[in-house]
């Protein structure tokens, strides 16, 4: 079997005889017929979500061929994770306020991941904020937009990034994770983001906006959801989400 996430590969490893399986992740913008010719031709093509199979099917791939799988994270990085107290002495916090994160790329394709919102959010928050990733320009902008809504240090602590041997160490540190993606194309139908699958291996409780693409793997029994781009609508999720601290680890839990 061949495996490829390079679609401009697929006529090439196609002729081989050879099946082929490609995993896709996002769809091509030209070359749409020569490239349904091709996924029907293929022995698989993994789809990293359904909107993505959805659209592929409207275009003429053969349903047999698709399949929808998600993205993932190895459990054993994540047992055991250390305490609250022992994860926030090692990155220098030191707050008796509840810690929202966000762990991950600050930006991803260029485009904003939603950091700023949960930054103008926090300003309204009695909450402490926990931002890891790079790259450090990207940093550098979110750290001056906090400042500009107010928060302080003692508000809001950026890591920069971080080596991914520490991201269940930087997550254990949190009392409630974020992802608040904008309601951009690329989001609403093509990422599976793996910032999802190591918010719930850490069994914290997860905030995030409402897109088919998270849909695909969350509901309202193990996450909270929000309205893309509301700050003031996060800020109310999060404080539902403190306010029921019960409701909240139980969906931890079943997430």
């Amino acid at each position: 079997v061949l495996y490829t996430r390079t679609p401009a590969l697929l006529s090439t490893l196609l002729a081989s005889g050879i099946p082929t399986i490609l995993e896709l992740h996002q769809l091509p913008r030209r070359g749409k017929s020569a490239f349904v010719r091709q996924c029907n031709q293929a022995a698989i093509v993994a789809c990293l979500t359904s909107a993505m199979k959805t659209i592929l099917q409207e275009w003429g791939v053969r349903e047999d061929r698709l399949i929808v799988e998600g993205d993932g994270v190895d459990l054993r990085r994540f047992t055991p994770l250390p305490s609250r107290e022992s994860a926030r002495a090692t990155l220098g916090i030191t707050t008796s306020r509840p810690v929202v994160g966000y762990v991950g790329r600050l930006k991803t394709l260029g485009l904003e991941k939603g950091v700023g919102i949960l930054i103008k959010a926090l300003s309204s928050a009695d909450m402490m904020g926990l931002i890891v990733g790079g790259p450090e320009n990207d940093r550098k902008e979110y750290e001056a937009l906090a400042k500009n809504v107010g928060l302080t240090s003692e508000d809001i602590h950026f890591t920069g990034a971080l080596d991914s041997k520490d991201v269940p160490m930087a997550l254990a540190a949190c009392d409630i994770l974020t992802m608040p993606f904008p309601d951009f194309p690329h989001y609403r139908f093509h990422m599976s983001p793996l910032k999802m699958f190591e918010y719930m291996a850490a069994e914290r409780p997860i905030i995030t906006t409402d897109l088919p693409t998270i849909r695909d793997v969350l509901n309202e029994t193990s996450a909270y959801f929000c309205k893309p781009g509301d700050s003031i609508d996060l800020a109310r999720v999060l404080q539902e989400a403190l306010a029921h601290p019960e409701e909240a680890e139980k969906r931890a839990a079943a997430a």
